[in-house]
């Protein structure tokens, strides 16, 4: 077992699953997960609505079977970042990555025969949840 008190907590829906090195000793999952939320124009206070893609990697051991594209899920693991120069556009990119992750479903399991495109079209359009000001702290 890995322990690192260096770890981070994701609330996000599966995007895609991809199992890497399938049949080898070192195989493992990928997962990518969309979390939602929102920024904010001081100036004009208009709202624009963000998505942010975290890869997720698991040990090829894990049964993957339930992990569903638009599955909620409860990421929680060690964050790293990926970054290298993405050579069409010669530019630096940096994915954010969670490794030795530990999953946990905030949905009941999909039922047979689900849509993915449902899921993906659920994906991009929840409403993330605007946080409210009625606490009565003094600042």
């Amino acid at each position: 077992m890995f322990y690192n008190l260096f770890n981070m907590s994701l609330i996000g829906r599966i995007g895609s699953v991809e199992t890497i090195n399938e049949g080898a000793e070192n195989a493992f999952h990928k997962l990518s997960v969309a979390c939602n939320g929102y920024q904010k124009d001081r100036a004009t206070g208009e709202k624009t609505d963000t998505t942010s893609w975290v890869e997720v990697l698991l040990p090829g051991k894990v049964n993957v079977e339930n992990f569903k594209v638009g599955r909620s899920v409860l990421v929680e693991g060690v964050p790293g970042v990926n970054a290298y120069i993405d050579k069409v556009e010669g530019k630096a990119v940096g994915k954010l990555r969670v490794t030795n992750a530990r999953v946990t479903f905030q949905d009941a399991k999909p039922a047979e025969g689900a849509n993915v495109g449902d899921a993906k079209a659920m994906i991009q359009n929840e409403t993330p949840v605007e946080p409210s000001n009625d606490d009565d702290l003094p600042f």
